[in-house]
């Protein structure tokens, strides 16, 4: 689903949360300390207070409220680095579509500048609720025994912390190892249009560079070696030690750092930020495109360019069809991919399970799933125009044409 909004609430929504609070309650008795017969007898003020005490946030589809959840931090000098997640709600039929995930992610940000640290706590039966939050980088450090009791039945609960101070919180599960070693392998060097195509806008930026979600320096190292001053970042761990290791075998000293999109923070305005690949369509979830953007925006010179591409429908493979390939190392090591792709709400799912094979045993396993998010013709250009963007749309990788419906991919010019 991707047609939600989600808001924080406000003090008019008071009969919105009231009518949802008490359907929650009904529906999900051990999920809450608190019970509808309880909440029944709260007057309408008592509704309205909790709207002003907690943060509470909405997943609206059609001005229906769908999934609700409120945070609020502790307010004593030792305490107050600390923040509740709390009534976490999504109505049955609106679950295992990555609601739940993304109002969560959505309180995480909003608690990045408050606290220090969430916590919550899940009765122990919900494994659905409790995979939800570790996805989030929750973790559990106690479970407390007969924590609720509904009539003669007890409920436990585990405890659940998050650190919102290191980089630990989130972690990249794509572009592991071997993943990494058939990138190289497949793609040791640029494709010669796309970089002469960022060579150019390079050129004209006269000034510094940016590439986020670099990889293993494809595009980054011999622009590097060219003398362009460019930076680069990226979220996988085995990527970037693919690229130091380059640089190094270079002669070259890189500025690259691990982050991802979203979490930018420097101090530098760049004239160019550039993603080529494709590789901005990895950022599937909707808040984090839009604060990605933004983010991006933030931290352009005040007439920087960003540059990036996005892939169309007709660049997705056949799905729902297996596919293989292999890869020779050098040391008589061979790498197997088996490959599906599949597509719902509009994002092109890839699992893969990477084999390394040695005289004919397979002595490594590794299996990802990679999504891509596959806009509509005008659905990027509207979101970035919403983001402060001046957009261009420009055919891959020919600056002087505009692309057409048999195009794999175009690029975007987004000027501040």
């Amino acid at each position: 689903m991707d047609n939600f909004t989600i808001k924080q609430l406000g003090a008019d929504d008071w009969q919105i949360w009231k009518n949802f609070r008490l359907e929650a309650l009904k529906n999900s008795p051990e999920s809450f300390a608190s019970s509808c017969e309880e909440e029944l007898n709260w007057i309408n003020s008592d509704f309205q207070n909790s709207l002003t005490k907690s943060d509470i946030f909405g997943v609206f589809v059609d001005n229906s409220l769908i999934s609700c959840a409120g945070f609020y931090s502790l307010n004593s000098a030792k305490t107050k680095h600390r923040g509740v997640i709390w009534g976490m709600y999504t109505r049955p039929k609106c679950r295992g579509q990555g609601i739940a995930s993304t109002l969560i992610q959505t309180i995480i940000n909003h608690a990045k500048s408050r606290v220090t640290q969430l916590h919550l706590t899940c009765v122990t039966s919900n494994l659905r609720a409790v995979a939800v939050y570790q996805k989030q980088g929750f973790k559990i450090y106690g479970t407390e025994p007969r924590a609720l009791k509904i009539g003669d039945t007890f409920f436990d609960e585990h405890l659940m912390i998050l650190d919102l101070t290191g980089e630990s919180m989130k972690q990249l599960d794509t572009y592991l190892s071997l993943c990494t070693e058939v990138y190289d392998l497949s793609k040791p060097n640029p494709p010669e249009d796309s970089y002469a195509f960022y060579r150019d806008y390079s050129i004209k930026a006269h000034g510094p560079i940016l590439e986020p979600m670099c990889g293993t320096g494809r595009f980054l190292l011999p622009l590097l070696e060219e003398g362009f001053n460019v930076h680069g970042f990226d979220a996988s761990d085995h990527m970037l030690e693919a690229l130091c290791a380059k640089a190094k075998a270079k002669n070259l000293e890189p500025t690259v750092w691990k982050s991802f999109v979203e979490d930018l923070k420097r101090p530098e305005k760049y004239n160019l930020i550039f993603i080529p690949s494709r590789s901005f369509c990895l950022i599937i979830d909707p808040v984090s495109v839009m604060r990605s953007l933004k983010t991006l925006y933030d931290h352009l010179s005040d007439d920087g360019i960003l540059l990036f591409e996005d892939e169309t429908l007709k660049a997705v493979p056949p799905l729902d069809v297996w596919r293989g390939s292999v890869w020779h190392k050098p040391n008589g090591q061979m790498i197997m991919l088996s490959q599906l792709e599949t597509m719902k709400d509009n994002v092109c799912n890839s699992i893969g399970k990477y084999e390394l094979t040695y005289h004919n045993s397979i002595i490594y396993t590794e299996i990802e799933e990679l999504k891509v998010r596959i806009y509509g013709s005008l659905e990027l250009t509207e979101i970035l125009k919403s983001c402060g963007f001046n957009v261009r749309a420009i055919k891959a990788f020919d600056e002087s044409a505009t692309p057409d419906e048999n195009d794999e991919s175009v690029v975007y010019e987004c000027r501040k």
